[in-house]
């Protein structure tokens, strides 16, 4: 069977872009199923497991854990299954129509495990932006579940509406620095929910279902409460053809991806994986 008939589209993509462009992240329930969901599952479960004992194939791929949960980046360049998902062009076709584009090409990848019953672990408020080294008028994520999320099991909370802003907000361990041009002071997002000022979501999720997530849209992660089981995802990340080299004071390094290839504004193109 192909892997496109693992892959369960939504027939209302206009609905969601509209939802993406008013909200900033849009739910897709089941939008993967079958053996590619299996397969993802098993590839990330394997190399968790294996990553610490064996020395990996390709540099762009490599775990690392923290306090209450750990991350692994870039098993499209080792993971069959993973690099399946993010090279099918049906994949890349529904997230431009959901973006509003006219294409989209993967150029990133991450999974997350928060352990269970983990007292640290958390994901404070951010938006993914300003980690970014490049900038084009959409980059979206596809974030997928490939585990079961209720309250208990670190979901994703959302603030609606927040990748509207004019602004961009530095990471929350940002101190003493310099605010670069664009950006503003993060504000206190659980005060401004608090009053009703912002409005937040979640959404319970199983193995296979998905959100497409702007740029910009503020989230953040609460701590794994259930007792008993790990909460995993993996997050593909995705840009459009106009894609230009753009780091500043808080561009994560991308194993990959420097400033020896790229000159600020400069074109990016090609393939990622």
């Amino acid at each position: 069977m192909s892997v496109e008939a693992d892959i369960r589209l939504p027939e209302n993509v206009s609905d969601l872009h509209g939802t993406y462009v008013k909200d900033g992240v849009v739910p897709v329930p089941g939008l993967l199923g079958g053996k590619l969901l299996s397969n993802l599952i098993e590839a990330v479960d394997t190399y968790r497991r294996t990553a610490d004992l064996t020395e990996s194939t390709d540099p762009r791929t490599s775990v690392k854990h923290l306090p209450g949960r750990s991350i692994v980046r870039g098993l499209a360049h080792t993971q069959g299954s993973v690099r399946e998902l993010v090279t099918n062009s049906l994949v890349a076709e529904f997230l431009s129509k959901v973006a509003g584009v006219n294409s989209v090409r993967y150029w990133n990848d991450l999974t997350l495990a928060y352990a269970p019953a983990a007292p640290a672990g958390e994901s404070a408020w951010h938006h993914d932006l300003p980690a970014f080294p490049m900038r084009a008028t959409e980059m979206p994520t596809l974030w997928i579940a490939l585990s079961d999320v209720d309250w208990d099991s670190s979901p994703l909370v959302y603030a609606r509406g927040s990748h509207r802003s004019d602004h961009l907000y530095p990471p929350s361990t940002a101190s003493d620095v310099d605010l670069p041009e664009g950006y503003a002071a993060i504000p206190d997002w659980d005060s401004l929910a608090d009053d009703g000022s912002v409005e937040t979501q979640w959404w319970p999720m199983k193995p296979g279902d998905a959100l497409v997530m702007h740029a910009k849209v503020v989230h953040c992660t609460p701590a794994n409460r259930n007792e008993k089981n790990e909460r995993v995802s993996i997050i593909t990340r995705w840009v459009g053809d106009d894609a230009v080299w753009h780091r500043d004071a808080f561009s994560a390094p991308i194993s990959g991806l420097s400033d020896q290839e790229w000159r600020p504004g400069e074109s990016v193109a090609g393939d990622f994986v």
